[in-house]
């Protein structure tokens, strides 16, 4: 009897293209075994490198698939494909600086590269630079007038432009060319909702949920669409379907609490309305009411506090910014100061914080400072600093804000202030051994 195709002798690049049937079926298992095997008689094999970093990818283990197909291209840098899946892992550890540089890099190899194109229109939208993903997008479609990934995700672009028409048409060309491809009927629905034409975003999500029943986002934009036309019953139905899918959904969670309010007769809290007052009261220099309201919003709507409180740094870096193309160093410096006390990692911020450190620097401004402002200061220069790769100054700058900081630690109303700020500092010292060295220094210098 004859032997299986996997059990034969075969060449490296026959069992290479026996792998890539089993990829492409979706059997990842025996695809990977293949790969695995064909990389211990041939350590070097490009193609099995780069595959099985894809599939390393897929499955959500992207550290070692950014090493297995980084390996692919040092071997062979003119490696188009690899560079744009390099740039699908970097996306997905949310390295999106990352990633853009491997797109570009597989396009000036591959100009005619649709699929990069396509991911890189992606990541712009990531970004937040929907003109730039608008522009991939059309690149991607010039290439391939059927790609209907690319017509999609030109809709999803569009509607967050407020572009709506021109989304209802792009995703309507998708399901032209896909007839089951279910995020479009998704967001054909979301953008029919937008154009308050809830009847038809009904079908859609009917259509995306025939095909996929247990998709979750479905689920709840339908429910959503149920609320708005007052059939509550139907929309918590949804609600509860998308959670019992996705028990971490957070978007349904809230949604459903607003249509049980509803079904109640009690008015649900307006946390719409409520960030508009928040994120004008920045607008008009009201920096304690905006962060007053922005608690109560975040007390009453919680599931969706990383949002909010993403919306409130962004205008408050656009307030301060304008400040700072002014000149108004005092009073930009007094708001990026609170700001910086308040949040960890924010990529406009660190930015912002760039400009007002170099801006600032042959400024009399050390002069004016008290203790508690002057330590933030001195935080936020390390912090530029070790940003910029300057780690002796930013070590040197983080050990006087750690010196500043003992007279906030000693302060029973300063205290939390003054630890957040040493822990801040801390990361700022490269060597993690001397970080450790100035801790225990600090906690034997003190009286609390």
């Amino acid at each position: 009897m004859a032997k299986p195709p996997e059990e034969q002798t075969v060449t490296l690049e026959q069992a290479l293209g026996i792998a890539v049937q089993h990829h492409t079926v979706g059997d990842l298992s025996k695809a990977g075994t293949i790969y695995e095997q064909i990389l211990q008689t041939n350590p070097n094999h490009t193609d099995a490198l780069h595959l099985l970093g894809v599939i390393a990818h897929q499955v959500g283990d992207n550290e070692r698939a950014v090493g297995l197909i980084k390996k692919a291209i040092d071997l062979k840098p003119t490696f188009a494909e690899a560079h744009s899946n390099l740039g699908n892992t970097l996306k997905g550890l949310g390295k999106l600086d990352e990633a853009v540089t491997s797109y570009h890099r597989a396009l000036s190899i591959k100009p005619d590269y649709a699929e990069a194109h396509n991911n890189l229109g992606a990541t712009f939208r990531e970004l937040g630079q929907l003109d730039k993903s608008v522009a991939c997008y059309h690149k991607a479609l010039a290439i391939k007038a059927d790609y209907a990934e690319a017509h999609n995700n030109l809709g999803v672009a569009f509607q967050e432009l407020g572009r709506l028409d021109e989304a209802v048409t792009h995703c309507q060309k998708a399901l032209a060319i896909k007839a089951d491809y279910v995020e479009a009927h998704s967001n054909l629905g979301n953008t029919l909702k937008g154009l308050g034409k809830l009847d038809e975003a009904v079908t859609s999500y009917h259509r995306a949920l025939s095909i996929k029943p247990d998709y979750a986002e479905a689920h709840n934009n339908l429910g959503a669409t149920f609320k708005e036309l007052g059939q509550l019953d139907d929309a918590i139905t949804h609600f509860n379907r998308a959670l019992e899918i996705n028990p971490n959904y957070i978007d349904a969670y809230d949604n459903r609490g607003n249509a049980i309010d509803l079904q109640s007769g009690k008015k649900p809290f307006d946390h719409e309305a409520a960030l508009d007052q928040c994120l004008s009261a920045i607008s008009q220099d009201n920096f304690d009411d905006a962060t007053a309201i922005l608690h109560h919003v975040c007390l009453n709507s919680p599931y969706k506090t990383p949002t909010f409180i993403k919306q409130f740094i962004d205008t408050c870096c656009e307030a301060i910014t304008r400040m700072l193309d002014n000149r108004k160093f005092d009073i930009a410096g007094n708001r990026i100061r609170r700001l910086f006390m308040l949040i960890e990692v924010h990529k406009t911020f660190d930015i912002l914080m760039q400009r007002y450190v170099d801006e600032t620097k042959n400024e009399k401004l050390l002069e004016t400072l008290d203790t508690h402002e002057n330590a933030v200061y001195l935080s936020m220069q390390s912090r530029v600093l070790y940003q910029n790769g300057q780690y002796d100054e930013a070590e040197r700058c983080a050990r006087q804000c750690i010196e500043h900081t003992k007279v906030l630690l000693e302060s029973e109303t300063q205290r939390n202030e003054g630890w957040f700020l040493v822990r801040k500092n801390l990361n700022n010292i490269k060597d993690s051994e001397k970080a450790r060295v100035i801790l225990e220094e600090l906690l034997l210098g003190i009286e609390i």
